[in-house]
């Protein structure tokens, strides 16, 4: 389906795209197109080389990594997310697979025009580069959570990390299932469950998937000042650990 107005005014306005010249913008008009899936649809899969990048226009998307009978989620994203930039410029057999976890509008745009944008502007270039290289130091932080942080410091980094993604409002409205960000961070169901009844003592307060956050500075205390830490879970971890294990 090609793109009305309203989808032409949100690319202008995303931060990837904001620089491109009258020229290019409608060579990436004219190749993007929208597409609403369902929720639970599998978008690629890792290891299948995606000829595509998707802008996440509405909805929500998870990305998960599987090894036989096991699975982890790896992300979760939101508008105006774009994926998998990183196989669009480099490896082109994404290393996760992707889905929507509710039904989801995504700007569709083929990975050559994206390539051909870039070799011939270098402000979208450098754009491109500096989105891959944040998303890569965010990996390294997330990786240095998970291994260095309890369950419930990591949880607490998580909820001050989505409150300031979140208009900084002291409310975290949870996006998904409570078992699905126990993945993320790497805990059990079970693990993340006894970490917020022990933030609930002191810092905030649970109402379904709705977390008030009332003590923002004792929650700053229990993430160990380390909020750079919260926010997107890691890319690869070989099993959970529990809200019990330490660091060595």
């Amino acid at each position: 389906m090609s793109l009305e107005r309203k989808q032409k005014d949100f690319l202008k306005q995303h931060p990837m795209f904001n620089t491109l010249g009258a020229a290019s913008f409608g060579t990436l008009i004219e190749a993007a197109e929208l597409r609403t899936e369902a929720a639970r649809t599998v978008l690629f899969w890792e290891g299948e080389r995606s000829a595509v990048c998707y802008v996440l226009l509405e909805g929500l998307v998870e990305l998960f990594a599987k090894a036989g009978s096991r699975k982890v989620s790896v992300d979760l994203l939101g508008p105006p997310a774009m994926f998998p930039l990183s196989n669009v410029f480099g490896q082109p057999n994404p290393v996760v697979s992707a889905r929507t976890i509710r039904t989801s509008d995504l700007i569709v745009i083929p990975s050559r025009v994206l390539r051909g944008l870039a070799l011939g502007d270098s402000a979208f270039s450098t754009r491109v580069a500096a989105e891959i290289s944040a998303t890569c130091d965010q990996v390294m932080k997330q990786f240095s959570s998970h291994n260095l942080m309890y369950g419930v410091e990591r949880v607490a980094s998580y909820l001050l990390a989505e409150n300031r993604r979140q208009g900084d409002i002291g409310v975290v409205r949870l996006a998904t299932r409570k078992s699905m960000l126990a993945s993320s961070l790497g805990l059990a169901p079970e693990s993340l469950s006894r970490a917020l009844a022990m933030l609930r003592k002191c810092a905030i307060e649970v109402n379904g998937n709705e977390i008030r956050l009332i003590d923002l500075e004792q929650l700053a205390k229990v993430a160990g000042q380390k909020q750079g830490l919260g926010g997107m879970p890691v890319l690869k971890r070989s099993k959970a650990r529990s809200d019990q294990s330490a660091p060595e």
